[in-house]
């Protein structure tokens, strides 16, 4: 499995050395000229970048008018299209218009699996899947696995054991091998923590994206499997600095993070 880290624009030396692909927040490029260029010169660079549709900092996605300058801007590989937490119908129905508002082919467009339950979120991939699009799965605290909700657990390995729940099923009912044979791997967005990367990785996988280095950086945590898998509460601010130790945390939980990935399969080449 790859890796996306999403860090501030202080240390974007550190996303692209440790990053095996990129992961733009659409509002952020639209405000930061240095993103744009760093993530333009990436995909100049034939690196892989995605450009997510700005709902984990907005709350909604971004007019498609906006998602479409920003992935303009930097020439992005992929777009995820707009989406609701949780709801299906609205997330195909926001998705819908997105294809029909823009001229990005399909192939090009990332649909994200939405659903309140298993049978919703089998019924948003089928429905995605015969659109020809791409698929990401969030990490949601949705209700898939009920005796969960009540239990002492963080809320960091809840939603873990979610997505795995959720991946376990999908290997189950055969879309894994779908996934690998039709060159359609999956996305993973906000992974947490490397035991995510330990009981995640699949060949039908291509990567996930997280910016956990850097937030246990910046607040001085070491970043590792024996320290727990409560995710970080604050979300990142992309101007915000890091002092000398703050950088240094964070450079050794990247070694970290990519340690574990190293010990797992990379995943599948994605043709693009």
């Amino acid at each position: 499995m790859k890796i996306a880290h999403i860090g501030p624009i202080s240390q974007l030396d550190l996303v692209e050395e440790y990053s095996d692909f990129f992961l733009a927040e659409a509002e952020f490029v639209l405000k930061s000229e240095v993103l744009t260029s760093f993530y333009r010169r990436m995909s100049e660079s034939n690196h892989l970048v995605i450009l997510d549709n700005g709902i984990w900092y907005a709350g909604d996605p971004l007019p498609t008018a906006d998602l479409v300058e920003a992935a303009e801007r930097i020439k992005a590989t992929f777009i995820m299209a707009p989406d609701k937490i949780d709801d299906y119908k609205v997330t195909a129905q926001r998705t819908e218009e997105f294809i029909s508002e823009t001229l990005f082919p399909r192939s090009q467009i990332i649909g994200v699996i939405q659903g309140s339950s298993m049978e919703e979120k089998f019924r948003c991939i089928d429905h995605f899947c015969e659109l020809g699009l791409r698929l990401s799965l969030p990490a949601n605290d949705t209700p898939e696995v009920a005796h969960l909700d009540n239990s002492t657990l963080d809320s960091g390995t809840r939603i873990m054991l979610k997505r795995m729940f959720v991946l376990d099923q999908l290997e189950q009912v055969g879309y894994g091998s779908y996934f690998k044979e039709s060159d359609k791997l999956l996305f993973l967005t906000g992974l947490g923590n490397p035991i995510e990367v330990a009981i995640n990785s699949r060949s039908w996988i291509y990567g996930a994206d997280s910016s956990a280095c850097f937030q246990c950086g910046r607040n001085n945590v070491l970043f590792s499997r024996q320290f727990g898998c409560e995710r970080p509460q604050v979300k990142l601010d992309f101007s915000e600095k890091f002092d000398t130790e703050a950088r240094m945390r964070t450079r050794f939980n990247l070694q970290i993070m990519n340690f574990w990935l190293n010990r797992k399969s990379k995943g599948g080449e994605l043709k693009c």
